[in-house]
């Protein structure tokens, strides 16, 4: 019997990522950085994560490289703590997209795009994307709803997905609905679900499927 263990993320620090900086190579190549998360108030199993907003942010896009814009992905951050629970998530995009209106850094377009959450199989997915599109003011491009889920490994996670989501029917009607909408779909898997997906007819959606597999050992 296989015994589940627990792999804690590491929790950043300032001075541990101070010890090693990349050198510019090239200054005047333009950069999408297309993936980071914003947060002030992170607890999970009673540990503090670090706070990413306006100062974090700032100095990673002033670190010398060209970073012409940024992509905010979805961290269940900011949901709306009242209403149907299926807009809820809603609240994420209403607060990145207010952010960027408070974000001043040259060039930069800080969440030039905003990947929100949504469960995929919900009944309401039509009414929750189009909320999402009017709540990120143009900003709104797609889904993330996580898959990533083994019975070996202690989930660390704040969205803890159901075993054989990739094979729910319901889950792959509401990909290719992403699809048939615009958006698209962000994948987080780990690479034992790689396979699953590639077979799955949601695979067939019409827009970008973009994926993100942890790597463990």
């Amino acid at each position: 019997m296989t015994t589940a263990r627990s792999y804690l993320q590491p929790l950043v620090r300032e001075s541990w990522l101070d010890l090693v900086r990349d050198d510019v190579i090239d200054p005047s190549l333009p950069i999408i950085d297309a993936h980071h998360h914003l947060w002030n108030d992170r607890v999970f199993r009673g540990r503090n994560w670090a706070q990413y907003l306006e100062r974090e942010l700032s100095a990673d896009v002033s670190s010398g490289h060209n970073i012409v814009a940024t992509i905010f992905m979805q961290c269940g951050w900011q949901h709306r703590t009242e209403g149907p629970e299926d807009f809820r998530p809603v609240g994420e995009t209403e607060t990145v997209a207010a952010f960027t209106s408070r974000f001043e850094s040259g060039k930069t377009q800080a969440c030039k795009g905003i990947i929100g959450f949504a469960d995929l199989r919900g009944p309401h997915l039509d009414d929750v994307l189009w909320a999402h599109r009017e709540a990120g003011g143009g900003r709104f491009r797609g889904i993330r709803h996580s898959a990533a889920r083994d019975d070996a490994i202690e989930p660390q996670t704040f969205g803890f997905p159901p075993p054989d989501l990739l094979h729910d029917p319901r889950f792959q009607k509401g990909v290719r609905r992403l699809g048939e909408s615009g958006f698209t779909y962000d994948g987080w898997q780990y690479h034992t679900h790689s396979k699953t997906l590639r077979r799955s007819p949601a695979r067939h959606q019409r827009r970008a499927l973009l994926l993100i597999i942890p790597a463990h050992r």
